[in-house]
């Protein structure tokens, strides 16, 4: 298992953001980006580039690092969640410092994380700042760790959708479907590009951004 580095939890920043047209004037649709174990904020921007194109421009992408690229690692924990309290807090001080988030998007690992993000928000252990309104989570999965079984106990009732592989040799389709429990859920092909998954993650937010 790698090692969590050692030392003080960088402060967190944007990556990188799409920002709408229009100045200073603040978005109808702010949404946080997670990226994936071995990626960062950069690289999910180029990823989901078919997405942010496709929609309109009131709608903000906000990319972020997971702190750990900071200090030369990578991810938002390791094996056996190491890093997942880190990262929690992380996640709150970047929420609750503003401008406000309407929704989170994350991609595998980064699903995972913005499952349990929802979930500390419906905990009620959160600070009153940490909100989002919606969740898109692609490839994700969940924890059957102890220490998170109180936090997972209930179903997340945020309004949520799930993107699926049918035949994901990374994240098994099953482990992407205990995490969206009876929430919508989208699935899609072997062969589907980044575009096809975007696409369809697209719909969905149009419809978010159409209930603002």
């Amino acid at each position: 298992m790698d090692a969590r580095p050692a030392g003080r939890t960088p402060a967190p920043r944007a990556h990188a953001t799409l920002r709408p047209a229009g100045g200073d004037l603040m978005p109808d649709l702010r949404v946080l980006c997670l990226h994936g174990y071995h990626g960062s904020g950069a690289i999910l921007r180029d990823q989901m580039e078919p997405l942010t194109a496709s929609l309109p421009a009131n709608v903000e992408f906000v990319y972020v690092d997971a702190p750990s690229l900071a200090t030369g690692d990578f991810g938002w924990w390791h094996a056996g969640f190491d890093g997942w309290d880190r990262t929690r807090d992380w996640a709150i001080e970047l929420v609750c410092a503003g401008p406000r988030f309407d929704g989170v998007f994350g991609f595998s690992q980064g699903a995972a994380l913005a499952g349990l993000l929802t979930a500390v928000q419906e905990s009620g252990s959160a600070p009153p700042g940490f909100r989002f309104g919606f969740a898109v989570m692609v490839g994700g999965f969940t924890s059957d760790l102890p220490e998170h079984a109180e936090l997972l106990r209930h179903k997340l009732t945020t309004p949520s959708v799930h993107v699926t592989g049918r035949s994901d040799v990374i994240v098994p389709r099953e482990d992407s479907l205990r995490l969206a429990a009876d929430r919508p859920t989208l699935g899609i092909p072997r062969s589907a590009t980044m575009r096809l998954i975007t696409d369809m993650a697209s719909q969905w937010i149009e419809r978010q951004l159409a209930q603002t």
